[in-house]
């Protein structure tokens, strides 16, 4: 299967949530801006009555499943690599990779996908002990079976 193949595959599957919001085990939906993993902590950020913001935190237990929009690198950075610019698709994809690492033992989060799409850069990169590793983590911690037909195709 070649890149473009593999990529328009790994693509199929993601498509745009419009907001982005946690969904709490007791059924209640909270809106997740400025999400970000504290330990067993999901942060968000809310505005208060007054107008100041804070954060207010989720324990990650409570969490059934993040709605989060697809990260919006995450086409560019798999176009980039369909046509061979390995290093800007590298760049662009790596720090989507390592936010989504935070939360990826949350169901909903993108950093599989994400992974995918910067095993194939590191690739591209002549990276084969780095993007070999990568695989072997993506086999080792997704359920998705599309992710780890893809993982070993990579």
């Amino acid at each position: 299967m070649n890149r473009l193949t593999f990529f328009l595959f790994v693509l199929a599957g993601i498509s745009s949530a419009p907001a982005q919001t946690l969904l709490l085990k007791n059924g209640e939906s909270v809106p997740a801006n400025g999400l970000v993993r504290n330990g067993d902590m999901i942060m968000v950020a809310v505005k208060t009555s007054m107008g100041s913001t804070g954060q207010v935190g989720y324990h990650v237990s409570d969490v059934a499943e993040l709605n989060l929009p697809a990260p919006e690198v995450l086409k560019f950075a798999a176009e980039q690599v369909a046509n061979g610019d390995f290093t800007h698709a590298f760049a662009q994809i790596d720090p989507v990779v390592a936010y989504q690492k935070t939360i990826r033992d949350i169901p909903g989060n993108w950093w599989a996908k994400s992974a995918l799409v910067e095993v194939s850069a590191l690739l591209g990169l002549n990276r084969t002990a780095d993007a070999t590793a990568l695989v072997n983590e993506i086999a080792g911690y997704s359920k998705d079976p599309e992710i780890l037909i893809s993982a070993k195709l990579q």
